[in-house]
């Protein structure tokens, strides 16, 4: 297996299992702030999978931390356009799993734009340029006080280029 979050043996593994008419199918996703994991070329008929399917996190060979599963709660997709096969898709997760904190690069909303634009809309690619790294928190550092069940909203779709897309969804602390 190969890291999704760069080529670095330390970074760990995250998949998304969607659960749907196809089946259990992964597909590769990358660590992203505020307990969200990006999925790039996702197919869009899998996109309704995403709340029945979990993520999966498989930290590095040299780690003590257990594999984890963790569910979905909602799913912002974009679209490049209307017939587009894929989708670049951030997902929301029903607890934080790593800490993953903004390179100091890309401090301001200023910044997170630039970035973005620099790299033709694909802000994660960008941000691991920069040198974000995500690091697993320890299992017991992520228990939730409460045992409510996990919701799953539907995903919401975009169509647009990626520039589109909104940092509000991802970086809310730059859009007061």
């Amino acid at each position: 297996m190969t890291s999704s979050s760069s080529s670095d043996d330390s970074a760990p593994y995250v998949m998304l299992l969607t659960s749907d008419g196809a089946g259990l199918t992964g597909f590769p996703a990358t660590l992203l702030p505020n307990a969200q994991v990006l999925v790039r070329n996702l197919p869009v008929e899998h996109l309704t999978g995403i709340g029945s399917g979990e993520i999966i996190i498989i930290p590095s060979p040299n780690s003590d931390l257990p594999v984890q599963r963790v569910r979905a709660t909602g799913t912002l997709a974009q679209l490049t356009n209307e017939n587009s096969p894929t989708a670049f898709a951030v997902i929301t997760l029903s607890r934080p799993v790593a800490d993953v904190p903004l390179p100091d690069s890309a401090s301001t909303r200023e910044a997170l734009e630039a970035l973005r634009d620099r790299f033709d809309g694909d802000l994660a690619a960008g941000l691991q340029a920069e040198g974000m790294t995500a690091t697993l928190l320890p299992v017991d550092a992520q228990r939730v006080a409460s045992t409510a069940r996990v919701v799953c909203t539907e995903p919401l779709v975009r169509v647009g280029p990626l520039r589109d897309f909104s940092l509000c969804l991802i970086f809310p602390v730059h859009c007061g």
